[in-house]
């Protein structure tokens, strides 16, 4: 769908209403859209993953957008910001280009990236809206599982804003949390966790693990008790989970 400037005959005046879909196909950026106004004024930048696929290759390929704005003859630029299931960026500025990629950073672990395949495929879609909004950037659910020693959470993209866990068993465990689109099984390396003590009068149990504003998971929320810190080793002790989620 080509980029549009919408004026509505009514208001006899020009609304800055930009809006495109786009396909990335292996490596490489492609322009979302590239707006460029007379003067400067608030704008709203949205920005949408709407289908995500690596074949069967694994790393931490994340969708990714790259926006610069500016005024006259000066812009800045991010290098990329992360639009796992849904990003919004407010901007002032006369002019503003977005390029959509999909990056890949380095798995727990692991000192490197890991090489983008060739047939990977990101459908993105955006659009650039005058004025700003004070809404939160999210609104969310919670999601509880109990009695489980392992678990998902949501399937495919999703944002992650809180999660707690109480653990009834008798020892210190590691609640790990990871990007997978099933429960991890031995072996798997966690992408967050932290360590829960048994519950008892002394340290209560409930430990909540902080996520910032929010975590970006691209193939899923999966999660589960684990003895070691660093790789993920079964325990089988079943605890409580609630997690909040980004709608």
């Amino acid at each position: 769908m080509p980029v549009q400037e919408v004026i509505p005959r009514i208001r006899k005046q020009r609304t800055i209403n930009y809006g495109n879909t786009e396909t990335v196909n292996g490596t490489g950026k492609v322009v979302l859209f590239d707006y460029d106004g007379e003067q400067a004024t608030p704008l709203l930048v949205t920005v949408q993953c709407t289908d995500f696929s690596v074949g069967g290759a694994v790393g931490d390929f994340r969708p990714y957008a790259a926006i610069t704005w500016g005024h006259g003859g000066a812009d800045v630029e991010t290098e990329g910001v992360d639009c796992t299931f849904r990003g919004r960026f407010p901007v002032v500025a006369s002019a503003v280009k977005v390029e959509v990629f999909v990056a890949s950073f380095a798995l727990p672990g692991e000192a490197n990236p890991r090489t983008l395949p060739g047939d990977l495929v990101a459908k993105f879609r955006g659009f650039l809206g005058e004025g700003l909004d004070g809404l939160r950037i999210f609104s969310t659910r919670w999601i509880t599982q109990i009695d489980q020693s392992e678990g998902l959470i949501a399937e495919g993209q999703q944002r992650l804003a809180a999660v707690r866990v109480f653990n009834p068993g008798a020892n210190v465990e590691y609640f790990q949390l990871f990007d997978l689109d099933a429960p991890p099984v031995n072996g798997d390396i966690p992408d967050d966790g932290a360590p829960v003590p048994p519950v008892n009068a002394v340290t209560g149990g409930l430990v909540p693990v902080p996520m910032g504003e929010t975590r970006g998971f691209v193939n899923g929320i999966a999660w589960g008790m684990s003895s070691t810190p660093f790789v993920f080793t079964a325990t089988g002790t079943h605890v409580f989970v609630s997690a909040e989620i980004e709608q």
